[in-house]
């Protein structure tokens, strides 16, 4: 599994701080796991992945979420609601 790089705590706040002036906003969940690599696609992606690997990338991205929700709170910024969610 490729290692992540960890946010900088001043990256965190930015992107809160952004999404606390939408009015409504949308996510975008890359899902890098497939059945097979397709030739012409270049997005990161890992095909055939281990379910340990799949497991571990979902805890990530609760903890992830969780975090941002976190850092909003504590600097007493209200999240714009999600009008769209989307995994791809």
């Amino acid at each position: 599994m490729a290692k992540s790089k960890k946010v900088s705590d001043q990256g965190i706040k930015a992107e809160v701080t952004y999404a606390a002036r939408q009015k409504v906003t949308s996510l975008y969940i890359h899902v890098p796991f497939c059945d097979a690599k397709c030739h012409y696609c270049d997005f990161y992606s890992l095909a055939s992945a281990a379910s340990e690997t799949v497991m571990a990338w979902f805890q990530g991205v609760r903890l992830e979420l969780e975090r941002l929700v976190g850092e909003a709170g504590q600097h007493g910024l209200e999240l714009a609601p999600l009008e769209t969610v989307y995994f791809g």
